[in-house]
Order: structure tokens, then sequence, then C-alpha cells
């Protein structure tokens, strides 16, 4: 119940030439999510199975952006339930394309982020996700600010 200070409004800096305009969406979100994210997704992905079932789901790191990149339209059109993006009445092309109903809900039951045997006397309530959002968060802070 404090005013926020206003901040200055005079921008005195330089700006570099911005990007292409010929960034893909692919291209854009491998600039935040780099390839040793998605790889210790999989390590980790792969783990969980093992610890849960003795067997490993097997993914790859094009499997994990594929499952995200999935995830990513269906925040776009949303449906009230994931299977509707694969039924025959309300399929969506995009989703349904990219990978089984059957893989699909296997990589969701599975998908882990972090060993959960590391979270020993941890009192981080976002410890399963903290590596994931502490490497995207240092990629976030290298974009370069705009004036406006």
């Amino acid at each position: 119940k404090v005013d926020t200070p206003a901040g200055g409004s005079n921008f005195e800096g330089e700006f570099s030439d911005p990007p292409d305009d010929d960034v893909t969406p692919l291209q854009y979100f491998r600039m935040f999510f780099q390839e040793d994210v998605l790889e210790r997704i999989v390590e980790m992905t792969n783990l969980y199975s093992v610890q849960k079932t003795g067997n490993s789901v097997k993914t790859t790191a094009d499997e994990i952006t594929t499952y995200i990149g999935m995830h990513i339209l269906m925040g776009i059109v949303p449906f009230p339930s994931y299977r509707h993006y694969l039924s025959k009445d309300l399929r969506n092309a995009q989703v349904a394309d990219a990978m089984s109903i059957n893989r699909f809900e296997k990589l969701r039951r599975f998908l882990h982020f972090v060993d959960n045997n590391d979270q020993e006397g941890s009192d981080d309530k976002l410890f399963k996700l903290r590596p994931v959002i502490t490497a995207i968060r240092n990629e976030c802070i290298k974009v370069e600010p705009e004036e406006f």
C-alpha cells in the first residue's frame, strides 16, 4: 500500500543493430532453451522413468523440443483437455501430427528437470524447476533492453 517511485523517463544509452527479421520461432525458442538445458531435461526424464519403472523412456532433445512446442501451441488454441487436440471431432493437426497420444502421455508422466534424490535439506519450493528457471533467466538477462 505504498506508492511505487517513478523511474527516470530519460533514456541515455546506445543500441546495437536489431536482429534479423528472418528469425524463425524455433530459433527464437533455442535462444532461451539452450542445448544444455534440453539435454538436462532428457537426462532427468530418462532417469526418472528408470527410477519408477525400471525402463527408460529413451527420449531425445528433439522430442522434448517437440513436446514443449506442442504445449506452446496448446496455449495459443486452448481446449478443455489435451485429449481434445487429438480427438476426431476437434483434432488440431499441428499438435496431433507432432506426436502420438501414447508417447505424449508417457512424456507427460515422466517429464522431470532434477533428480528427486538431490532434494535433501532443500527448502526451495521451486526445487524441481530451479535449474531450468535459472538457465532461462540467465538467457533472458542477456537480451538487450529496448528504449520502447
